[in-house]
């Protein structure tokens, strides 16, 4: 979106939309006007990691008309996707860290027919899904947790069955989505078998539920509630002292939406700043002297370097706080 900066000038905040996906079952990607390889990677169903390491990337930048390279230019092992056979048609069981298109690929077929023989409106699959990977009609089998990324860890244990869910929506963060529930970054983390912080929209989250309560059931009102995120871990990466001023969501021109997908109009109280991503990833818990905790959700065209921009709920408010030299942090 487009902001004004009320001391010294304006700056234009970069709109970002969700284009149109590549085809599918093609493994290149051209990138538009206003992608970022978050959105890439939600078109594809695979991670930003996976972009960056499939195309030699060592930071999130990304231009216009550059061609992404979608998939490993390696032939994927075939063991990871035999298929099992039933007595009428061609089977395959998701397993964790599947995708459509890695899944087309080794069965000799497209992620289009996959979403056509299953009945499938996104490319979201799910581990133990059963998928029909030849033949017409639909396997009723039901899905059980979305797909993970695949780790080395041993899978942390899962919360409860009884526990509360939450569908990600978009401008969501795991930050936003722990603070929202009163409950930590690291609790998310394992209850949903995560092993970053990346999540996606549609995404159904574990978010706790009364796991608590069956430690101590005779003495509920004194159960200790999980800290918020904000105080779960003040561990710093890095310190930089940055060039600080403010902007709203409400100047002319201006969209309300960030980069990353945040509606800051419908999110007035949000704490989200700007920043240049070849100094600070976007998506990265970081905290401001003298603004606090906040996520770097954001771009503009005058944000370079160690320059950042704080968003305001009102523009007094960004008037007062004009521009400063603060310290800040990149939090883990």
């Amino acid at each position: 979106m487009k902001k004004h900066i009320f001391t010294l000038g304006a700056t234009a905040l970069v709109s970002i939309g969700i284009a149109d996906a590549a085809s599918a079952d093609t493994d290149t990607h051209k990138v538009k006007a206003g992608e970022t390889l978050f959105s890439i990677s939600q078109q594809h169903n695979v991670t930003v990691e996976d972009l960056k390491k499939w195309n030699g990337l060592s930071s999130t930048l990304i231009y216009a008309n550059q061609t992404l390279q979608i998939g490993s230019t390696s032939t994927d092992s075939p063991s990871s996707s035999t298929p099992t056979t039933t007595s009428s048609n061609h089977t395959y069981t998701v397993k964790s860290g599947d995708t459509l298109y890695r899944i087309a690929k080794n069965n000799g077929t497209s992620v289009q027919q996959l979403k056509e023989w299953n009945n499938l409106s996104s490319h979201l699959i799910y581990v133990n899904q059963v998928l029909k990977i030849s033949g017409t009609g639909t396997v009723s089998s039901s899905p059980s947790a979305p797909v993970q990324e695949k780790t080395n860890e041993t899978p942390a244990s899962p919360a409860p069955s009884n526990s509360k869910s939450y569908k990600v929506q978009p401008g969501d963060t795991m930050w936003s989505v722990a603070q929202r529930h009163g409950i930590s970054i690291s609790q998310l983390k394992q209850w949903n078998n995560l092993s970053s912080n990346t999540i996606y929209i549609n995404q159904v989250l574990q978010v706790g539920g009364q796991a608590a309560a069956q430690a101590k059931p005779s003495t509920p009102s004194t159960s200790t509630p999980a800290p918020a995120p904000a105080q779960e871990s003040k561990s710093v990466s890095k310190e930089i002292t940055v060039e600080a001023t403010a902007y709203t969501a409400y100047c002319a021109g201006c969209s309300g939406i960030t980069a990353t997908g945040i509606d800051l109009r419908s999110n007035p109280n949000r704490k989200v700043i700007a920043v240049d991503p070849r100094v600070i990833p976007l998506g990265s818990r970081v905290y401001v002297e003298g603004y606090g905790e906040a996520i770097a959700g954001d771009t503009g065209g005058a944000i370079k370097g160690t320059r950042v921009d704080l968003f305001m709920a009102s523009q007094s408010s960004a008037l007062n706080w004009g521009r400063k030299t603060v310290k800040l942090q990149i939090l883990d």
